[in-house]
């Protein structure tokens, strides 16, 4: 299941204040980005809570004391986020906050202030959730399946009129046209992700409210209005099977609703691709479409029109445009493939289909539809006063305080801002904070220097080869033996799968960081010589190299520039990143490896490098060139021989040896340090010892369904 935040129209941020018993702060996110919508995640996810360090005595006030403004470099997006977040505004706190961790992945008060924003965050969507027993559900009424108008609508004047500008061949799976799907990571605030028992399924914000899909309920909700919800159980079985709800908006007093499945018409004899009009007082059916006209998630509404889209694999594809007033038909427009997104701009309709953008004008313009319905709340949660100047200071004190790591100093404004501030994830924060720099027993990376590596050259190259010393004689590598093995065995290095993300595997420290400069963890690396286990490389993201000895960081390698090729095939970009997938250390010198993301054709061959960095300074010691035998493209657990990959030129799926699939640890008589080893002298290439895989079925592609 995909959980996705859509925008209609422009980007937006409003506020919907609290109702007594569900649905607080609804903010909506002004970042409607390029990304598929999951729940919160990341370090501060279900974090906050700590014992106090330091009290007052039960019964006594904190000693008054003057508070002197800190001296603090500047960080704007970091004090904008925790303006933010005391201002009980916790989505757009998080979106700051991890902006400004990105941008410099030691702040710890970022880190530890969007903590804290998270934790508010999902507080308030649990206080949302906790309402939705007591929010009353209008039923829908089944639907016929063939065209009916029971009641005519009442609509805005003017109807919508398309004559098609251009088509334009676009490339499937880029997101570079304005008329790319619009996502965000995050909800807004007062939206939970669940409805008692129901998951949320589609959030779509439009310009005066915000429709909410739950697994069998609709909600609407707009900044001071009733909220109204519609229980969809009943409708969404009308047909022979049973029907989604992807798309829905108030209009006046009629609520339109989208009704179709993810599948072939022919399954259910065409009856799928519905639109249909409810009397939003009463549930009672106004009119429905003819089938096979809406399967899209988006529609535009203007004036007295509907404009929306059908199409599937290997059946028609249509742009229509409905009469809001009955439901019919009135414009049915063939098209290339089946619409994916629809917007608007001044009078202009822009169409992404599956592998074509249309763009079409409205000969009678796109009228604006009726306002949404919503009686006024009774009641409204009035906004939390802004922290006064006392306060403020006493913040940014505490926000010092733990940048320098001192937990003296985090203690005394948490006890100077108990008597000033009500916001108890403030005062969990400071006493979390104060706690984990008293211990001073985790794993500390962002006190280690953060070493950012200059772009390398994509190609064989040697500008510092004197400094790794070459050996006195290349090794050879012999195969001694080999066995079967399970592919999805344990492995020593961790590699930690997508899904995984989040957790430490069995036998890890505990005080691993689960992410770095908002990376998550990939991999843990450890030394792979008998007698180094106080060793270790966390790999972030397959861009921070955080190399551990003796239980502590030395330092922090970023090798973003590593990541990206100099050209990609614009049809592919989004897959083009090079990850770092392998590393050791030997003697000051970093050997790593770059690869995967892509097939070498879509960078032009450059990818699968081996280079040598100085560990210390991340100057760039030589570098072999790409797709070498001895360089990263050719194996996937560095412990082992080499592995081929097994791929297919068909499609995107492809065969790929995992690190687990390749063979057995113990196939070879070497690790990477002596591969590294014979590899130190600059442009020298050495013939290895490759063992392939067992053959797999070629991937065929995938089809779009």
């Amino acid at each position: 299941m995909k959980l996705a935040l859509h925008c209609n129209e422009k980007d937006m941020h409003h506020s919907i204040p609290s109702r007594a018993a569900l649905l607080l702060s609804l903010v909506l996110s002004s970042a409607c980005g390029g990304a598929e919508l999951k729940p919160p995640s990341g370090p501060g996810a279900g974090e906050g809570t700590a014992l106090p360090v330091a009290t007052a005595p039960q019964g006594s006030a904190p000693r008054a004391a003057s508070c002197a403004e800190p001296t603090l470099g500047p960080a704007r997006k970091r004090e904008a986020g925790i303006d933010a977040f005391l201002a009980d505004r916790p989505r757009e706190a998080v979106d700051l906050l991890t902006a400004a961790v990105k941008s410099d992945p030691r702040d710890r008060a970022a880190e530890a202030f969007r903590a804290a924003s998270v934790a508010k965050l999902n507080e308030t969507r649990a206080r949302a959730a906790e309402g939705a027993p007591a929010l009353r559900r209008v039923p829908l009424e089944t639907i016929p399946l063939a065209q009916t108008t029971r009641q005519k609508v009442e609509t805005a004047p003017g109807k919508v009129r398309l004559e098609k500008e251009s088509e334009t061949k676009n490339l499937i799976t880029n997101q570079l046209t304005p008329i790319a799907r619009r996502r965000a990571d995050t909800l807004p605030a007062g939206i939970p992700f669940k409805l008692g028992s129901e998951p949320l399924r589609v959030a779509l914000v439009h310009a005066d409210h915000v429709a909410s899909i739950y697994e069998g309920t609709i909600v609407i909700a707009a900044e001071g209005k009733r909220m109204l919800a519609f229980d969809v159980k009943a409708l969404t079985r009308s047909a022979p099977r049973p029907l989604e709800i992807p798309f829905a908006q108030l209009v006046g007093k009629t609520l339109l609703v989208e009704l179709a499945y993810n599948g072939y018409a022919k399954e259910s004899g065409g009856k799928t691709g519905y639109f249909a009009a409810f009397d939003a007082a009463t549930g009672a059916l106004a009119w429905v479409s003819d089938p096979l006209v809406a399967n899209a998630g988006e529609a535009i509404v203007s004036g007295g029109s509907i404009i929306t889209g059908y199409g599937f694999t290997a059946e028609p594809d249509f742009v229509f445009v409905l009469d809001l007033e009955t439901g019919k038909t009135e414009q049915k427009i063939a098209v290339k493939s089946g619409p994916e997104a629809i917007r608007r701009k001044g009078d202009r309709v822009f169409i992404r289909a599956y592998d074509t953008d249309y763009v079409f004008k409205s000969t009678t313009g796109l009228p604006a539809p009726l306002p949404a319905n919503l009686t006024a709340e009774a009641t409204t949660a009035a906004a939390p006063p802004p922290p006064s100047a006392e306060s403020r200071c006493w913040v940014r004190r505490a926000t010092a305080a733990i940048l320098a790591k001192d937990a003296r100093g985090v203690e005394e404004a948490a006890d100077q801002l108990e008597p000033l501030s009500a916001d108890r994830q403030l005062r969990e924060l400071l006493r979390t904070e104060a706690k984990k720099l008293s211990s001073g027993t985790r794993l500390d990376l962002q006190s280690a220097a953060l070493v950012v590596a200059p772009a390398p050259p994509w190609q064989a190259a040697s500008p510092g080869a004197s400094a790794a010393r070459p050996p006195a004689a290349s090794p050879k590598l012999v195969k001694v033996s080999s066995r079967a093995a399970s592919p999805t065995r344990d492995m020593n290095p961790w590699f930690i799968a997508p899904i995984e993300q989040g957790k430490l595997p069995a036998g890890a420290r505990a005080d691993i960081p689960s992410t770095f400069g908002q990376e998550h963890l990939s991999a843990i690396i450890p030394d792979q010589r008998p007698g180094n286990t106080n060793r270790s490389i966390l790999v972030y993201g397959g861009r921070y190299l955080a190399l551990l000895e003796d239980g502590a960081a030395k330092r922090v390698l970023d090798l973003d520039a590593f990541r990206h090729p100099p050209k990609a095939d614009p049809q592919w970009k989004e897959f083009a990143v090079q990850d770092v997938t392998y590393a050791q250390e030997r003697d000051g010198v970093l050997y790593v490896c770059n690869g995967g993301g892509s097939y070498a054709k879509e960078v032009y061959g450059k990818k699968g490098f081996l280079s040598a960095i100085d560990a210390t300074s991340g100057a760039l010691l030589w570098r072999s060139a790409p797709l070498s035998p001895t360089s990263c493209s050719s194996f996937d657990a560095p412990t082992e021989a080499p592995c081929r990959r097994s791929r297919s030129t068909r499609g995107r799926t492809r065969s790929s040896s995992t690190a687990a699939a390749c063979a057995s640890r113990r196939t070879v008589t070497s690790s990477i340090s002596s591969f590294a080893d014979a590899h130190r002298e600059a442009g020298r290439q050495e013939t290895v010892a490759t063992l392939a895989p067992p053959s797999r079925p070629r991937g065929t592609g995938t089809a779009r369904a």
